[in-house]
């Protein structure tokens, strides 16, 4: 089986493949309305949430080889990141958004939690939305992948809304507040 080459010819169809957020009516995408404050959506086609939620505060992470293959404008991209190195953001009150996020596929649930607790060390956010096609997960049996994506959430979180169907898991999860009475 040969690899398909990105070139100018089919890039845009090839973008819309990897990252089908690209090819969602705004009805489809998550609703930025109902969210508060910053927007930072991460390895999620940014700047199209952008184009559809124009009156958001929304940063835009993109994978270094996303923007290389695609050939993303600077325009469409506020921050770049790889594999290894993610920049430390710190933007109060923001949710962190990955909507199909090419960075988590073919991730174990183990590797998904990792990640997940990475960025929240890296980007700060409170809120957390994650929704992504199950069929790329990299993980047990089906009767083992309800009770393992139900522990997906870092340590300092605690899950709010949990939607499992065979073709996307969506999960909004919120960071524990610390009181301190003294």
């Amino acid at each position: 089986m040969e690899q398909t080459k990105i070139t100018a010819s089919n890039r845009d169809d090839f973008y819309r493949n990897v990252y089908p957020v690209v090819g969602m009516d705004k009805s489809e995408l998550i609703n930025l309305d109902t969210l508060p404050g910053h927007k930072v959506i991460v390895d999620s086609a940014g700047w199209y949430y952008e184009k559809h939620f124009a009156d958001h505060k929304i940063v835009k992470f993109e994978h270094l080889q996303s923007c290389k293959n695609y050939q993303l404008d600077r325009s469409q991209v506020d921050y770049i990141f790889t594999d290894t190195k993610v920049p430390a953001v710190n933007i109060e009150n923001s949710v962190l958004l990955l909507d199909h996020s090419n960075y988590l596929k073919y991730k174990n649930v183990k590797e998904l939690k990792e990640t997940i607790t990475y960025l929240l060390e890296k980007i700060q956010s409170n809120h957390i939305i994650l929704r992504m096609s199950t069929i790329n997960l990299n993980d047990s049996r089906f009767e083992n992948r309800i009770q393992n994506l139900s522990n997906i959430n870092p340590d300092n979180c605690v899950i709010t809304v949990f939607n499992y169907n065979t073709h996307v898991l969506h999960v909004e999860m919120r960071t524990k507040k610390n009181y301190d009475f003294n």
